[in-house]
């Protein structure tokens, strides 16, 4: 272990939403950072197109484990990574997602039942979703029960580094460890947002004279889209709004639905398919407001930082961290969670908000971009790994 930057292994057994973004930045500041680097990636025919969109550029670069499509979370998962991690002969493994094995894993351990031997002191990687952390929140059973397996796995030495992507929790969660065990890690943002608004709309064929309201990404109920589309449906044709929507549209069937009626009636966009990051940045180009309209939301959001980056305001749902970093931060609007009301309201805001006050959340954009830019979440992932790995106790 003292080889560093030494080998290390890249797990990564999904392959939808984030993930392949992240597969390509952590793979990139890997190899830029000297490690020699072995993927372990979802080797699914049907995601094919996704992992050569995302890492396709740096062929020959690094050996890859090509994984089966499903593996189910629990013990199959952490099977899978402790075989990846022997067969790659690599000193560490890197997961792009600590949440996969986290839930299983922690339960385990609290009942003193450890993960497989050869993994100890060997993980690392991005907790997501650490719930039990949240100072507020009312714990459950499940909940302490996890944080004392937590507690064992961290004083047994299991973990190499880890790091969180809630600035807000940084501090009760190492609080609660008793020492600096967790490091933040900025959501960061890619792309070239200076195309113009005019001739990213003409790109898509989105109108130049309203408001264009961007929502991008998959449609589960989560994310809200439904919220959308019935608030469109409700706002009179009269306001200059448009609505620019990229993602699988079919996982919202009534969404679709609303969508295809709107796209008849002249007031919708839809590009119902994966899109390529050439298309992702021109879609930012062409917003004016990005639409966050989450329902049940947890943790971070790419297309918050991408939307400052771009210097576009948004429109949020009131779900924990967004909504902390959009007032923190001056970054749009706000409004209930599943309140249509709400957010024809502030859709209805936005279309008649004047240039100078629609520069000022451009300005408060980019400044909130500078704090999670490739450059910094490169120096922050690069520096945590080449510290001094969390100590058993």
């Amino acid at each position: 272990m003292n080889d560093r930057p030494g080998h290390l292994l890249l797990y990564e057994p999904r392959l939808v939403g984030f993930h392949p973004f992240y597969l390509r930045l952590l793979c990139e500041d890997f190899l830029a950072g000297g490690y020699r680097l072995t993927l372990a990636v979802n080797g699914g025919e049907r995601y094919r197109k996704r992992r050569e969109e995302a890492i396709g550029h740096l062929d020959g670069q690094m050996e890859t484990i090509l994984l089966p499509e499903r593996i189910r979370k629990g013990r199959q998962e952490k099977n899978w990574l402790a075989r990846s991690l022997s067969r790659s002969g690599a000193n560490r493994a890197f997961l792009v997602s600590v949440d996969e094995v986290a839930s299983h894993t922690l339960r385990r351990a609290a009942f003193g039942l450890n993960p497989p031997r050869h993994l100890r002191g060997r993980m690392a990687g991005l907790y997501l979703r650490p719930r039990f952390f949240e100072p507020d929140r009312k714990r459950s059973f499940n909940d302490f029960l996890k944080l004392r397996g937590l507690r064992r796995l961290l004083d047994g030495g299991w973990f190499d580094a880890l790091f969180l992507q809630d600035e807000f929790l940084l501090e009760p969660a190492n609080r609660w460890c008793g020492r600096e065990v967790f490091r933040f890690l900025p959501d960061p943002w890619i792309g070239d947002f200076s195309r113009s608004s005019l001739e990213a709309r003409r790109a898509f064929g989105a109108p130049e004279n309203a408001k264009v309201f961007l929502f991008y990404g998959t449609a589960s109920p989560r994310k809200g889209l439904w919220v959308v589309t019935r608030a469109l449906r409700e706002l009179p044709a009269r306001e200059p709004v448009f609505l620019l929507c990229a993602g699988d549209v079919a996982q919202d069937p009534a969404a679709a639905a609303d969508l295809k009626e709107l796209e008849r009636a002249g007031r919708a966009r839809v590009i119902a398919r994966y899109v390529s990051q050439a298309e992702q940045d021109l879609l930012y180009c062409a917003a004016d407001v990005v639409l966050l309209p989450y329902v049940g939301h947890y943790g971070s959001s790419g297309v918050l930082c991408h939307a400052a980056a771009a210097g576009k305001p948004v429109i949020a749902s009131e779900g924990d961290l967004i909504r902390r970093r959009v007032t923190a931060h001056n970054l749009g609007w706000l409004f209930p969670g599943q309140d249509i009301e709400g957010l024809k309201q502030a859709m209805a805001t936005a279309a008649r908000l004047p240039e100078d006050r629609l520069r000022a959340f451009r300005e408060a954009g980019l400044r909130y971009a500078q704090t999670c830019s490739r450059e910094a979440f490169r120096k922050v992932l690069l520096d945590g790994l080449s510290q001094p790995r969390i100590l058993a106790r």
